[in-house]
């Protein structure tokens, strides 16, 4: 898959699952003011956005690029 491909499909699910994780630290308090919940919120995009793609790269080298 290109870059494009990987970003379109990816993205979208990485970003819902960083505001859900950021929300609830905002809720248990452990992120308090804004720096600190937007250091949280870009670093759960980024690191659940490689995953995704680390592991839709590998699905793919294992069981073939065919399987949805």
């Amino acid at each position: 898959m290109t870059f494009r491909a990987l970003l379109s499909a990816h993205l979208s699910d990485a970003v819902v699952a960083a505001v859900i994780f950021t929300l609830y630290n905002v809720y248990t308090r452990d992120a308090i003011g804004p720096l600190a919940i937007g250091i949280d919120f870009i670093s759960y995009v980024v690191a659940i956005f490689v995953g995704f793609v680390v592991i839709d790269t590998l699905w793919d080298r294992v069981f073939g690029s065919d399987t949805t």
